[in-house]
């Protein structure tokens, strides 16, 4: 399943050196319980909107006005990166449900974050 986010993710380069543009949630069910994450992003030339859906929980560290994308990648349970993300997820209000994917996206410059969702959609 990692790897089929991982490939939406290849015809972007994982996302480096793009510019975060924008950030916001939104409620399937109704504003007070927010389980979809949405990142904006270009590149200069392109860009591109994130839509992430079923997510159990999010983290965010640092960020500012100016945002660069170092990568975006899957990360796995038992490797060093998924227990980065953790950390910062482990901040995060949630439940007992826990989503199917974890990313993390390194930073070149401001915000660094890390997403726990079901499906992921790039528009």
């Amino acid at each position: 399943m990692a790897d089929k986010i991982s490939a939406l993710f290849d015809p972007f380069g994982n996302f480096h050196d793009w510019y975060i543009d924008g950030i916001s949630t939104e409620g399937s069910v109704g504003l007070g319980v927010p389980d979809t994450f949405i990142l904006s992003a270009h590149d200069g030339r392109s860009r591109a909107r994130l839509t992430f859906e079923g997510v159990t929980r999010l983290g965010f560290e640092a960020g500012g006005l100016l945002n660069i994308v170092n990568a975006l990648e899957v990360v796995l349970p038992g490797t060093e990166a998924y227990a980065k993300a953790d950390a910062l997820l482990s901040r995060s209000a949630h439940g007992e449900r826990h989503g199917q994917h974890v990313v993390y996206l390194y930073s070149t410059l401001g915000v660094e974050l890390a997403v726990e969702f079901d499906r992921l959609r790039i528009d």
